[in-house]
Formats: structure tokens, C-alpha cells, sequence
């Protein structure tokens, strides 16, 4: 049996098989978002994902405290 540690995760291919099954939509704090803008296809009025103004203080490399992901009903 293989013990994997935390700069293991998450898998590769459990991320890649993600990715493809949501047409890229995988929100990750530890990715930036290239140009500010979300990750994927969305679809335009259904849903919301904002990173946070706010950013953790003291380590975590100044990254956001969390995504806001709104689903908006039909």
C-alpha cells in the first residue's frame, strides 16, 4: 500500500476527469484565474462565482479566503 501526503493532492486524473465532465469548470483557490475571469464554460444567468476581497493574512501566500459560487434557480 502506497501512503500518499498532502503535496499529492488532489490527483491528477481525478482533476483532468473533473475538469472534462464540467467543461472546465473547476474552481480552485490555489489556481488564478486567467484574466480574472472564471474557469470553464458557464452558462450565461444561471450561476455567479466570485473569488473574495478577502485574503488571508499571514501565510497561504496572500491568496483568497474563498469563492462565492451563486446557482441561481431556474
Amino acid at each position: 500500500m502506497k501512503r500518499l501526503g498532502y503535496g499529492e493532492m488532489p490527483f491528477n486524473s481525478l482533476l483532468r476527469d473533473l475538469e472534462k465532465r464540467t467543461d472546465g469548470r473547476v474552481l480552485q483557490l490555489d489556481k488564478k484565474w486567467p484574466g480574472g475571469k472564471r474557469p470553464g464554460i458557464w452558462n450565461k444567468g444561471l450561476v455567479r462565482a466570485e473569488v473574495a476581497k478577502e485574503v488571508f493574512k499571514n501565510g497561504a501566500y496572500g491568496r483568497a479566503l474563498y469563492i462565492e459560487h451563486t446557482v441561481a434557480d431556474r
